[in-house]
This record gives C-alpha cells, sequence and structure tokens, in this order.
C-alpha cells in the first residue's frame, strides 16, 4: 500500500535548501574562527618560547650582543614570519656584570587567514627578564 506523501503548501518547496545553506555558512564560520584562534594561539606561545629562550641565551653568553641575540632569537622562530618579528634586548646595568638583569622583548604581528573572522592584525608580545650568571 502507498502511503500519502504530506501535501505542502505553495511557497514552502525552497525551504530545505535555505536551511541547508545557512548551516552549512555557520558551520564554516565556526570551523574557520576555530582554526584562527588556534593559529593565534600557536604564534603566541611561539613568541613566549622564543622570548624565554633568548633571556636564557643572553643571560649565560656575557659576550653576547644585542645583535647576536635577536640572531638567536629569529633562529628560534621556526613557523613565524621573522619579517614581523621585532626583539630587543636591554642590560640593567649596561656592563653585562654578573648579577645584572636582562631583559629581552619579542613582538609578532600575526595576519589572520580569513579577515571575516578576524578583520585586523593582532600584535602578540611577550617579555621576559632574567639575573645574568657568570
Amino acid at each position: 500500500m502507498k502511503m500519502p506523501s504530506p501535501k505542502r503548501r505553495k511557497g514552502q518547496r525552497g525551504h530545505t535548501m535555505l536551511e541547508s545553506l545557512l548551516f552549512l555558512f555557520g558551520s564554516a564560520m565556526l570551523i574557520g574562527g576555530v582554526i584562527e584562534l588556534s593559529r593565534i594561539a600557536y604564534a603566541y606561545n611561539t613568541v613566549s618560547q622564543i622570548s624565554r629562550s633568548a633571556t636564557r641565551y643572553a643571560s649565560s653568553h656575557l659576550k653576547a650582543s644585542s645583535e647576536e641575540v635577536v640572531r638567536f632569537a629569529v633562529s628560534e622562530a621556526a613557523n613565524l614570519d621573522p619579517k614581523q618579528l621585532m626583539v630587543s634586548t636591554t642590560w640593567n646595568p649596561p656592563d653585562k656584570s654578573p648579577g645584572s638583569v636582562v631583559t629581552v622583548e619579542v613582538n609578532y604581528i600575526q595576519f589572520p587567514l580569513m579577515d571575516f573572522v578576524v578583520p585586523n592584525n593582532i600584535q602578540l608580545s611577550s617579555k621576559c627578564q632574567m639575573v645574568v650568571t657568570p
């Protein structure tokens, strides 16, 4: 026996397609947001690691100049764009004697892949201090 099909009212024919389109668009936005936030978290973690490593390097290498610390920091930036990485190193007092404090600040500008999820560039920064050891 054949089951009777439900009767559709006039004007309801495209609703399923529209609902599917809205669901797919919302899902794509959600997945894009998760991907973009994951990229930002990864970049921030890398910037923090670079700051710690460069500070450790500067505190244990007494003869290291600011340029050497910057080169070391850039070499640690595996998956980041080195052109967007800014590193500044300061010693207090500037004589780099044991017991003085070295500060390394790393700034990085993260460009979004999907402008509709995160519309602006994001500046990530990390600052680390350590006592110079002999």
